[in-house]
């Protein structure tokens, strides 16, 4: 069958991109689905072969050095290396329930470019995962708020091939911060949608202090890619307006949470608020300095969350267990 979604597999070893493959195998349109995988040379035979017998629509290999180029230039190439129509992003910490490429397509079907999931907490257990689900994913939560939507999930979106090639050179630096790309191309008159019933359950850092240090290099990346065209004046003003930048989040994110129906308590609040004053502050100092150094810790984070799991709740060790197979 001619694959109608490819999803783009970027990792850098074998063993934690098990569980995601389980996830993939699951799919209800599978034999629909392209999957492309990228990763290092030395690990790439291996991946693939999880996918043999998976009664996939094809199997392609991209060697990337994922670590070395980064994500958004691994993801790039496996756009190009793609066939299907429409490319999505996928997470080997974010697994997709059995409908959601059927989701997918259906939704793509209708005519939006660009279509984003929703999500639901992989490890509830702990405040610091909740915190952090909140903080990223929480707009995003099941039930999702109604449209129009200004914004998708960043790394986990599905779009048209044909319109992110047309991007060009530009494409690689879009990637690095999807808040970007969204807003290019709902300027230039694209629809974005929530398709709810395409599903994701995403694993969060779980260790408290990993956490914290989560969300600071998030903002630190998240400032320079966001400002890069601003004046050192409007850089300076967003910096020191970090305070506000803060409360304006903890109050978006505790609407997320009575719209979802998580119950703040006072500690989920207080870690909640701790979390978003990190964030704020990486952004700050992220408009003044830019990324600095970020990028390589919040890589791993992205890439090995299993080393950023406390594996307390059954959730997490039944991921582990996964990876340690």
């Amino acid at each position: 069958m001619t694959a109608e979604i490819a999803a783009i597999l970027v990792t850098d070893a074998v063993a934690p991109a098990r569980p995601l493959v389980d996830a993939l195998l699951a799919q209800t349109a599978a034999s629909r689905l392209e999957v492309v995988v990228v990763a290092p040379q030395g690990e790439l035979e291996q991946t693939v072969a999880l996918f043999i017998d998976g009664g996939f629509a094809a199997v392609r290999a991209v060697a990337c050095d994922v670590r070395r180029h980064g994500l958004a230039a691994a993801r790039c190439a496996g756009i190009r290396a793609a066939h299907a129509p429409v490319v999505v992003f996928t997470e080997t910490h974010c697994f997709p329930e059995p409908g959601w490429a059927r989701a997918l397509i259906a939704a793509h079907a209708a005519g939006p470019a660009v279509v984003g999931p929703v999500f639901r907490n992989g490890n509830p257990a702990t405040r610091s995962s909740t915190s952090g689900f909140l903080a990223h994913y929480g707009t995003f939560a099941a039930p999702p708020p109604p449209p129009p939507y200004t914004d998708l999930p960043g790394h986990n979106s599905s779009y048209s091939r044909d319109l992110l090639l047309a991007l060009g050179g530009e494409l690689t630096e879009l990637l690095k911060l999807e808040y970007v790309l969204h807003g290019r191309l709902r300027a230039a008159g694209h629809e974005l949608l929530l398709a709810e019933d395409a599903v994701c359950h995403h694993f969060n850092v779980s260790r408290r202090r990993a956490g914290l240090r989560a969300g600071y290099l998030a903002g630190r990346l998240f400032a320079p890619a966001r400002a890069a065209d601003w004046s050192r004046a409007r850089r300076g003003a967003y910096a020191l307006a970090w305070p506000l930048i803060t409360a304006l989040r903890v109050r978006r994110h505790a609407g997320d949470a009575r719209r979802i129906g998580l119950r703040l308590t006072p500690g989920l609040v207080a870690v909640l608020i701790v979390r978003l004053v990190f964030t704020s502050v990486g952004e700050a100092v992220g408009y003044v300095a830019g990324e600095g150094g970020a990028q390589a810790p919040l890589f791993d984070m992205e890439l090995r969350r299993d080393r950023y799991l406390a594996g307390r709740e059954p959730e997490e060790r039944a991921m582990l267990e996964a990876i340690a197979r």
